[in-house]
């Protein structure tokens, strides 16, 4: 009946409608005669081992009666040859139902005295192998170690075979380099194709201290174990992010209680490596801790990206946040409720794209976490961070970004604000004080 049916539909030519392909093959699968491949496999094998009649060998029965008959002869040999055994790689056929079908196909073959070449393919055929290596094919499977020794050797053949000349060269003496503290992590990867840029970077510690050193101070002439150091600090200070600058930047410091403060860079001191830096932003009692330092310049308008430890996550538009004086008003980029306290871990530049997931990393103790942000929109200051964020961990620590290249394509732009560069003395572990640190303490 079922036959008929389709017979009907193709006559028609409306068969399946939308879903005609997958319905034509769910049809013709269901409609296939049902083989038993074990069967197949030994007719066929007895068919092509059986013997053949011949007057060259006649048959002894019949000499007595004077009759010449012709008579049973094996093939040469009697051996097949060039059988393949063809296995499907693709994950369609089940190691137990791999392991049958070798246990079978291995009895056959030692009756019927054939040889045989197992192929194994997907796509395209893999490897090939005698099939008298079964046994030892099965062993590689079923041990890691065995067939990472495999891998191994097939590696160093295909080394062998293509390697090219090394085109960098290997120092003979050997650099100590020295263990890192994992307590010490890094702030940000900088990725430098040329010093020769008439810029700077821009620092910020923790504890509010920022500071710019040209681009050019950085570059070294020779490998060396020893780190350069970028900024002095003192106490539990710690250095929290970095930024290229532009020349008239303007520089947006984030702390982690949702307060920002946005002012040009060029109301930052220009000083050397070793110096520490100056106040970056009025912390008041609350002493907040510094997370975020981001650039932009006088024609960037880009969407900015807050993230809070209790799984929140809100977008503003950098357009709202209004230039000031460095040490001038505070701006609240966030509303964090008594109610359920948190704190901010991460602030960074956003370029969504329609009609594509914008995936975003973050990080906790536990795990790593890709997280979609296609739904989130942009709202006003001062909203509130709810949570709205679905991790499998529930506090996050902060988010991987993936730095920052510098190279001749990076955009150099004339100060509107010139402040006079200054040689700072090198910071020896006290605390660099000013009349806003005083004005705070009489607070």
């Amino acid at each position: 009946i079922l036959s008929r049916a389709v017979t009907l539909q193709k006559q028609v030519g409306q068969f399946g409608g939308d879903n005609a392909d997958f319905l034509e093959r769910m049809v013709e699968k269901a409609l296939a005669p049902k083989v038993n491949w074990k069967s197949l496999l030994k007719n066929k094998l007895i068919k092509a081992s059986q013997k053949i009649n011949t007057f060259a060998a006649p048959d002894k029965r019949f000499r007595s009666r004077g009759m010449v008959m012709p008579g049973p002869k094996a093939l040469q040999n009697d051996e097949l040859e060039g059988v393949k055994i063809c296995v499907d790689t693709s994950g369609s056929i089940s190691s137990k139902d791999i392991g049958v079908m070798f246990a079978q196909v291995e009895q056959l073959l030692k009756t019927y005295k054939a040889e045989a070449e197992v192929m194994y393919w997907d796509t395209r055929v893999r490897a090939v192998y005698p099939f008298k290596d079964i046994k030892e094919l099965n062993e590689i499977l079923s041990s890691n170690e065995k067939l990472d020794r495999l891998i191994v050797k097939d590696l160093k053949a295909i080394r062998n075979e293509y390697a090219k000349e090394r085109k960098t060269i290997i120092l003979e003496e050997k650099l100590k380099t020295e263990s890192v503290d994992v307590t010490k992590l890094i702030a940000k990867e900088v990725v430098v194709s040329t010093f020769e840029l008439d810029t700077t970077l821009a620092l910020l510690t923790s504890e509010g201290k920022i500071k710019r050193t040209l681009l050019k101070e950085y570059e070294q002439s020779k490998l060396t174990p020893k780190p350069l150091k970028a900024i002095s600090l003192s106490g539990e200070d710690k250095l929290v992010d970095v930024a290229l600058t532009s020349g008239n930047s303007d520089l947006l410091v984030v702390q982690d209680n949702g307060y920002a403060s946005r002012f040009n860079e060029n109301e930052v001191p220009v000083v050397g490596i070793k110096a520490a830096g100056v106040k970056a932003i009025n912390q008041g009692k609350e002493n907040s801790k510094l997370i975020a330092l981001l650039s932009l310049s006088s024609s960037e308008h880009v969407r900015l990206l807050l993230v809070s430890d209790k799984l929140c996550a809100r977008l503003v538009s950098s357009t709202s946040i209004v230039t000031t004086s460095r040490l001038g008003l505070k701006q609240n980029l966030v509303r964090i409720f008594k109610a359920s306290p948190m704190k901010l871990v991460a602030v960074s530049k956003v370029f969504k794209k329609k009609d594509m997931k914008n995936n975003i990393y973050l990080y906790s103790d536990e795990t790593n976490e890709i997280v979609d942000i296609s739904s989130l929109e942009v709202v006003t200051l001062g909203s509130g961070m709810k949570p709205n964020l679905t991790l499998s961990c529930s506090k996050v620590k902060g988010q991987h970004f993936e730095g920052e290249v510098i190279d001749s394509n990076c955009s150099i732009e004339k100060p509107t604000i010139v402040v006079e560069q200054s040689k700072a003395k090198e910071d020896n572990g006290d605390r660099q004080l000013s009349l806003f640190d005083l004005f705070d303490e009489d607070r």
